[in-house]
């Protein structure tokens, strides 16, 4: 399998349940198909697939202004996500590392 296939990573969004029960933190981590050390094995929801996850998020609630669940038409729920200028910065970084590698 060539690199890039080995190498070929999504990004997580990870729902995490604050102190408070109604406060929710959002947070974003890179993640991949392939195993990584130090990195969190996880089930894909609906899926036999797992994924490895890394314990350091990239994007965190301070780098998002705003979050609203949604519905939509087909019923699939999604969350709606508005970023905050740093945080366009830093999902440009995690996308550029999680298709190129951390060196592009």
């Amino acid at each position: 399998m060539p690199r890039m296939a080995s190498l070929i990573t999504c990004m997580v969004v990870i729902l995490s349940v604050g102190i408070v029960p109604a406060q929710a933190q959002l947070s974003i981590r890179a993640a991949s198909a392939e195993p990584v050390e130090g990195w969190q094995r996880m089930q894909v929801e609906h899926s036999n697939r797992v994924i490895w996850v890394t314990p350091t998020a990239a994007i965190t609630a301070s780098d998002i202004e705003q979050a609203q669940p949604k519905i939509r038409a087909d019923g699939y729920q999604i969350i709606r996500v508005v970023f905050t200028d740093a945080g366009v910065s830093k999902l440009h970084d995690l996308t550029a590392a999680q298709l190129f590698g951390p060196q592009w």
